[in-house]
């Protein structure tokens, strides 16, 4: 959050943050040999983090990828790799069912492509 000060956070805010915490938790549960990327101690390592595992050529699933491009910071909620040197990006939504919204956005995917990004430059260029 850009301005953490000027959050309110009621008791509605409170039970949503607990929803969305359960069901990350029950997403990584899916995918037991991942590696969660922590933004500790800020989004930089996250960023330092997430280059160092595809740089080793991590090959299980990594919650919470941290990548930045033309001033966009996104965090991937899951990257999973598929059988022939991909990722797939997945994002993960608490909810009862899927609204049109949540399927894609169009004009935030041909802003930033996590994958595009990983493929240019043999795949770790200068834009992470």
């Amino acid at each position: 959050m850009h301005r953490p000060e000027l959050a309110i956070v009621d008791a509605g805010s409170q039970m949503r943050f607990a929803a969305g915490y359960e069901t990350g938790a029950v997403a990584c549960a899916l995918h037991p040999d991942g590696v969660m990327v922590e933004a500790e101690p800020d989004l930089m390592a996250a960023i330092a983090r997430t280059r160092e595992l595809l740089e080793g050529r991590h090959d299980q699933a990594i919650f919470e990828a941290t990548f930045s491009h033309d001033g966009v910071l996104v965090r991937v909620d899951i990257m999973e790799p598929d059988d022939q040197g991909s990722w797939g990006v997945a994002e993960v939504k608490s909810s009862t069912g899927c609204r049109f919204a949540l399927r894609s956005d169009p004009g935030f995917s041909s802003r930033f492509d996590p994958v595009e990004v990983m493929s240019r430059d043999a795949g770790l260029g200068s834009s992470w």
